[in-house]
């Protein structure tokens, strides 16, 4: 049991932490609102260099489509990721404003979603001074990001040199906020390639040398969901590349594509801040073991069955395909579909064994022992040796730094390893 004590806020620390909490989100929640009408303006605005362009919403009529319903569509995602990322702030807050890691990812979660959307910024056509608070905040919300993957769970700046590293990564951001689009290309670059390398290697490292179980518990609920959002952001740019519902850059923005982006990767992203809060409330952080192990095989199998299914397909045709006469003979799909239905059980047992043995070696081999042990004792008849077996399996599976087996009081022994 990890001692949680260190983290817990009480007294004056809690009420001014509670606070300054009520204070940032307040502010955070009362921006993100006062830039949405403006947002909703630009985007019903009707021009050449617009977003909705006058061909583009001559296309959307022909199509029985308002602009006001096309408006709808774009605010209807953005809405849903400002409420995932500050909701999900407000949550951890409001379950355990009294842990101050929580603390401290909610606030980080909440600045992280007042971000997006880039709608703050359009506060600058009624304050002119806000073009300088904007670009402030655009840069305070680095620190926010890189605080999030360098710190999670624990908040704790180790290894030795992390603080430096961060203050290193925020000094070389200063500049680009204020520049927009006019900063070299090679510094770009150069600092883009330096975060993404440590945004990688830190949390590799924290994992391995830092990090308890509980905490990499919690670490594997966020990789889980990071995983997600970027197997969405790959669907949707595949679909709107070359899927069936690509964007046309000559013939202008399809309605269809604008949905699917507008989905994609604005609630992708959502499974970032979701997993994040479950690493952080749920109690049954030894689950997210089950549920890799369970994606990974469920993924594999379905790659295995659709490529026997499409090769099964193509194999069949080209050898039916002169007997019958016809290319597309329904005698293939149904012999292809009960070889699949045939291949499924025999194909996810090995499946499941071959990532047992390739990412969850322990488990496997603790199951391995369990069941020779069970084979031992249905066959032993040598209480010691049988004895001896007990410890062994109790070693090998669970590793306990003592181990006593105790027989009952007839026998009067007992052994101690």
């Amino acid at each position: 049991m990890e001692n949680n004590a260190p983290y817990i806020l009480k007294g004056n620390q809690l009420a001014w932490a509670r606070l300054t909490w009520m204070v940032i989100a307040l502010a955070m929640f009362g921006v993100v609102m006062a830039s949405w009408p403006p947002y909703v303006r630009l985007l019903n605005m009707v021009c050449e260099t617009c977003r909705m362009t006058p061909v583009y919403a001559e296309t959307l009529q022909a199509s029985g489509i308002s602009v006001e319903q096309w408006v709808i569509f774009q605010i209807i995602p953005n809405i849903i990721v400002f409420l995932g990322w500050m909701g999900m702030g407000t949550v951890i807050f409001l379950v355990k404003s009294n842990d101050r890691r929580a603390l401290l990812f909610s606030v980080l979660l909440i600045i992280i979603g007042a971000s997006f959307g880039g709608t703050m910024g359009l506060l600058a056509d009624h304050i002119p001074a806000w073009v300088w608070v904007n670009n402030i905040f655009n840069y305070a919300s680095f620190p926010c990001l890189v605080s999030l993957i360098y710190l999670f769970p624990n908040t704790a700046f180790k290894p030795r040199g992390l603080a430096w590293l961060l203050g290193l990564l925020c000094v070389l951001f200063i500049p680009i906020p204020f520049t927009n689009s006019n900063f070299p290309i090679a510094y770009n670059f150069i600092f883009g390639l330096s975060f993404v390398v440590s945004c990688i290697v830190v949390p590799v490292y924290r994992y391995r040398r830092v990090m308890t179980f509980n905490e990499r518990q919690q670490t594997k609920w966020v990789i889980f969901g990071i995983v997600l959002a970027m197997a969405g952001i790959a669907t949707t740019l595949a679909l709107v590349a070359n899927g069936p519902i690509s964007c046309d850059p000559l013939g202008g923005p399809k309605l269809y594509c604008d949905i699917v982006q507008g989905i994609g990767y604005s609630l992708s992203p959502l499974m970032i801040p979701i997993f994040i809060g479950i690493g952080i409330l749920r109690s049954r952080l030894w689950d997210i073991d089950i549920l890799i192990r369970r994606t990974l095989q469920y993924t594999l199998l379905t790659g295995l069955l659709a490529l026997v299914y499409f090769g099964g397909i193509v194999i069949l045709q080209g050898i039916l395909g002169p007997l019958t006469g016809s290319a597309s003979s329904p005698i293939v799909t149904v012999i292809t579909t009960l070889g699949i239905a045939a291949l499924f059980t025999p194909l996810r047992h090995r499946v499941q064994d071959f990532i047992d043995r390739r990412f969850f070696r322990k488990k496997y081999d603790s199951q391995r022992v369990l069941a020779q042990f069970a084979q031992t004792a249905r066959d032993e008849t040598d209480l010691d040796a049988l004895t001896g077996e007990l410890t062994r399996v109790v070693q090998e599976t669970l590793q306990p730094e003592r181990v006593s087996v105790w027989l009952t009081p007839s026998g009067h022994k007992s052994e101690t390893v």
